[in-house]
């Protein structure tokens, strides 16, 4: 698969519950979320509208940043799941970027960091991504 076939330019950001979504498509394979505030119920159920609206556009590739995440909510984990889940049934690769120490350890404690790759930057996220293709 080429990662490299330019797509149209896209940035959009939506607020569901207490989550705000911003995601952008830059025209080529990866495409980036970002989450902001706390990812709960509602947020997840945005979350997969919107990963199954960026695989639809060809993107197999998604990074999720948690940078600006303050935290997060077993349901919120569990939306994050299925979207790995769903990006990887899709011939896909999904990397979670950037969380906070909070985020990170309850992401750690659930075993979510077993199931999805986790990275410091987006740089190191984009490179682990490449390298399992």
């Amino acid at each position: 698969m080429d990662f490299t076939t330019p797509k149209p330019a896209e940035s959009r950001s939506l607020i569901a519950g207490y989550l705000r979504v911003s995601w952008s498509l830059v025209g080529i394979d990866p495409a980036q979320i970002q989450l902001q505030s706390v990812l709960d119920f509602v947020g997840s159920e945005a979350l997969d509208r919107i990963v199954a609206g960026i695989l639809n556009k060809n993107y197999r590739r998604i990074l999720i940043d948690l940078e600006k995440l303050d935290r997060m909510t077993t349901a919120g984990a569990d939306g994050l799941l299925k979207a790995a889940t769903e990006i990887r049934r899709r011939s896909g690769r999904v990397a979670l970027v950037g969380p906070n120490p909070r985020v990170l350890s309850f992401i750690e404690n659930l075993g979510l960091a077993r199931q999805i790759e986790v990275y410091s930057t987006a740089e190191e996220a984009v490179r682990g991504i490449e390298a399992e293709l």
